[in-house]
């Protein structure tokens, strides 16, 4: 391990031609990133009730909210996520608002739109959260469908 694994260094990234420095994701990241995927499936539940029969409606809800609460950050629905263009933008936004607080997650989806700035990012974002020591979430790459959003 070196000094900058240590000590947690953050690296520079460049969005919107302004340079930021982003940190590695600490242990709190990875459970905000999990909240977040968390909340993002009983969002999705949530917007399809109206599809479901009246009567089923309530197991419905059980089963997304059962479903959610057994999601980790290794989980799959959360590497799939974590590919998604909303997922590297908040993967990178976890990063960033340590050393800059004032900048908004609204701010670094719209700066993550173009799938070359997105692989440019996450391979910094992948380098700086590597550990050979442990199960760290697999190098990503991100999903054309989210794009067209």
């Amino acid at each position: 391990m070196n000094t900058a694994e240590i000590t947690a260094s953050p690296i520079e990234v460049e969005l919107d031609g302004k340079k930021f420095m982003c940190s590695p994701m600490t242990d709190s990241d990875w459970g905000e990133f999990e909240r977040w995927v968390q909340a993002r499936y009983i969002e999705l539940a949530s917007k399809n009730i109206d599809k479901i029969p009246q009567s089923e409606r309530q197991g419905f809800l059980n089963h997304a909210y059962d479903r959610a609460a057994a999601i980790i950050f290794q989980s799959p629905e959360a590497l799939q996520l974590l590919t998604s263009v909303d997922g590297s933008a908040f993967r990178t936004w976890l990063g960033v608002k340590r050393n800059h607080p004032e900048i908004t997650f609204e701010f670094i989806r719209k700066c993550l739109t173009d799938p070359e700035k997105i692989k440019e990012v996450l391979a910094k974002l992948d380098f700086l959260d590597y550990q050979p020591e442990s199960k760290s979430p697999k190098k990503v790459e991100p999903q054309a469908e989210e794009l067209s959003r």
